[in-house]
């Protein structure tokens, strides 16, 4: 009975602050309630409606007073149920409900009803609004940390359509030097069968003169090595494009060319020599080398035209300007903000030129669809450097509204516990025989206390964990969770011991070691901001929480209280027991010694774990 009527009064505090949480949304249902039967019940007394609505403007003005006192009391001890109430009295008074009813008074006063009931209709959907933000399970952080995931989740589906663009791109621009090369092999091919054709012409003339024979012979010998010398020129430029089906196909062609030049000179020294009959035989050599150089260019030539149909990117293009006109409507949509996403316009914009540039790779025009292809990529790059801002500014204040939770709740936790720590030595010093009933009591409220404290050390992992940019701070408030229990059951079972006080004590070292690290990186972004300017646009979005020489001490404080605890282990041990190793299989080692020495192995297998982890992130 006693325990009971000490939680009723240890927990009377907390009690009727959700009582009057509780109250608030009743009174804020009712007031939505009278709006409601205000514009939709059965026709009455017209003459008492103005009344009636200035009776529920004062039920709104109450209202909003008792939310800033609640958000008061809860400042310190419910930081983020605070924010919460502060920010739906903001909304109310942004959206001018009070103000609004008044003019609701006067339209009604006037008699002008058609007004009243639509403008109620109004005030109705905005007060639903103030109401959800009180209900819903989601604080400020909790929003912001959603929009940033979904900012992320719109990044890297622009980078994922980024990427398959460049491919379109690319493929167009092997499309259009496919053109080009085509071209370029037909005014080959044509040339090289000229000079095929003249040589068989000059191996059937037997009636000309054999000087001008040779003549003609000469000039069709340097036309060849012209010829030559404009393969190898176009072999090397496509080799430098990495077309090297071309370029080995040209590589080849040169070669035939070269070896019908051999034949030329041959033919043209056995002219020169009165041999016309072995002249004409060379040249009908050099006849089917250069007709072969021809036909392997004529081949070639229809691999390119293969290439530059651009019905095949046509057909990409298109999908990549759906994927983006997905992306585009999804950015549309309203964010967190009441707004579209930052980067919506330029999606747009780039799904517009893709559907321009596939439109143009279908009427085979890839010259005219590039243009269009790298405008759709450089508003998809603005997009992302939107979103990159957008993603630095939200990170920054996640980082900033998080340093502030764990703020308040360090020092909340720490207040409570310094308190706990000060009443079990108050306690310890009276010794339990000479306990009173209020002596118990006070024991009761502390056992209250500290389960209470463990709730918000869970909160506090849920926030860090969640976080997810640091490695040491978790795991840190996960053991000191787990020692805030240890010291709860002891409360509960009446120990006030030294040992209880030596966990209590490293429970509040921890605690002003966190709280200290927080405070600095609050002071350190503070500093920075007045430095910068404008630290949404200089903050890398994946700074961690907090920096990595604050986890470092954190690390060093938690490996010298496991050698602290050691020794004051070893010391417990019996003197008969004592030995170089911790007594885990001792027998002479009490079983409470060897669990706590088993803890504080693995314990120490967390530290090197998280060092580890430490040095690969460095």
């Amino acid at each position: 009975m006693a325990e009971n009527l000490t939680c009723r009064r240890t927990t009377h505090r907390r009690c009727g602050v959700i009582a009057r949480g509780a109250a608030l949304l009743a009174l804020l249902s009712a007031v939505a309630a009278a709006w409601g039967q205000t514009a939709t019940s059965k026709p009455v007394d017209r003459s008492a409606l103005p009344a009636r609505q200035q009776a529920i403007r004062d039920r709104l003005e109450r209202l909003e007073e008792r939310m800033l006192r609640l958000a008061q009391l809860l400042r310190e001890t419910e930081p983020d149920k605070s924010e919460k109430l502060r920010d739906a009295v903001e909304l109310s008074g942004r959206e001018r409900l009070r103000a609004r009813i008044s003019e609701l008074v006067t339209l009604l006063s006037a008699a002008q009803f058609s007004d009243a009931e639509r403008r109620q209709e109004e005030l109705i959907g905005d007060l639903e609004s103030v109401l959800r933000l009180l209900t819903s399970s989601l604080n400020d952080l909790d929003r912001r940390r959603q929009e940033r995931e979904r900012l992320e989740a719109l990044r890297r589906s622009i980078r994922g359509v980024m990427e398959e663009q460049s491919a379109n791109l690319y493929r167009t621009q092997g499309a259009i030097s496919a053109a080009e090369l085509e071209a370029e092999l037909r005014v080959m091919t044509e040339r090289l069968t000229r000079l095929a054709e003249e040589q068989a012409a000059q191996a059937a003339d037997t009636q000309s003169p054999v000087a001008e024979r040779g003549e003609r012979q000469a000039k069709s010998e340097s036309a060849a090595r012209e010829a030559a010398e404009s393969l190898r020129k176009l072999s090397a430029g496509q080799s430098e494009n990495e077309e090297r089906s071309a370029g080995s196909a040209l590589g080849e062609a040169a070669d035939s060319v070269d070896a019908a030049i051999e034949q030329m000179q041959q033919a043209r020294e056995k002219l020169a020599g009165g041999a016309a009959e072995q002249a004409a035989q060379a040249q009908t050599q050099a006849e089917e080398a250069l007709r072969r150089a021809a036909e392997r260019l004529a081949q070639e030539q229809e691999k390119q035209q293969q290439r530059r149909d651009a019905r095949e990117i046509e057909q990409a293009e298109r999908q990549t300007a759906e994927k983006t006109g997905q992306i585009e409507r999804s950015m549309s949509e309203q964010g967190a903000e009441s707004s579209a996403s930052p980067g919506a316009r330029q999606v747009g914009r780039a799904r517009e030129h893709m559907q321009r540039a596939a439109d143009r790779l279908g009427e085979q025009n890839p010259q005219d669809s590039a243009p269009a292809q790298s405008a759709a990529l450089d508003e998809l790059q603005s997009a992302m450097n939107e979103l990159d801002d957008a993603l630095r500014q939200i990170r920054r204040e996640e980082t900033e509204e998080t340093l502030t939770a764990l703020e308040a709740r360090f020092r909340s936790m720490l207040a409570k516990e310094e308190h706990i720590y000060s009443v079990v030595t108050d306690l310890d010093a009276k010794g339990a025989a000479a306990w009173q009933r209020t002596d118990r009591l006070q024991l009761a409220a502390a056992v209250v206390d500290q389960r209470a404290v463990v709730e918000d050390c869970d909160t506090v992992l849920r926030i860090v964990t969640t976080e997810g940019t640091t490695v040491v701070v978790p795991e840190i408030v996960r053991q000191l969770a787990a020692d805030m229990r240890v010291v709860a059951e002891r409360l509960d079972a009446g120990d006030s011991s030294a040992a209880t006080r030596r966990v209590l004590g490293d429970i509040i070292d921890v605690l002003k070691e966190l709280l200290a690290a927080v405070e600095r990186k609050r002071e350190e972004n503070s500093q920075s901001e007045s430095q910068q300017g404008n630290p949404s646009g200089e903050q890398d979005p994946s700074e961690p929480l907090l920096p990595g020489s604050a986890e470092l001490k954190l690390l060093k404080s938690g490996q010298m209280r496991i050698i602290r605890q050691t020794e004051d282990l070893r010391q417990q041990i019996p003197a008969a027991a004592a030995v170089a190793e911790p007594p885990a299989s001792d027998a002479a080692a009490p079983e409470e010694l060897r669990r706590r020495f088993a803890e504080l192995s693995a314990r120490q297998k967390v530290l090197s774990e998280l060092t580890r982890k430490m040095h690969e992130r460095k």
